[in-house]
């Protein structure tokens, strides 16, 4: 999968970068989900900057929110594939995102991506 990587605390011109690395795989509570959209804040700037309320962890893929559809599914995960959800949760600027369960807002079907984001 493509993803926005940064190995270091910067201006995102200066430190983002793209990157094809594997198709992740979701662990228990967690679910993979095909992107379809994110949106560019503040916090992700201060995210890059090395300046938010949490770090980095380096590599880092870019990205704190977005949207999708759940693709795969771990052990314990109520929710089906095809649902459509929206996230806060870092790593939000590749193909396909792992994310707890917990931190999934469902959406109606036919919900309008760009307002979901």
């Amino acid at each position: 999968m493509k993803a926005l990587y940064f190995e270091q605390e910067g201006e995102a011109l200066d430190v983002l970068q793209l990157k094809q690395t594997a198709i992740p795989e979701p662990g228990e509570n967690e679910v993979r989900i095909k992107w379809l959209g994110s949106s560019i804040n503040p916090a992700d700037i201060f995210f890059i900057r090395g300046k938010y309320r949490f770090k980095p962890q380096f590599p880092q893929i870019a990205g704190l929110e977005g949207a999708g559809i759940i693709e795969k599914v771990g052990r314990n995960v109520q929710l089906t594939p095809g649902t459509l959800v929206a996230f806060l949760y870092k790593n939000a600027w590749a193909e396909y995102v792992i994310v707890p369960e917990y931190e999934l807002s469902v959406l109606p079907e036919n919900f309008p991506v760009e307002k979901a984001v």
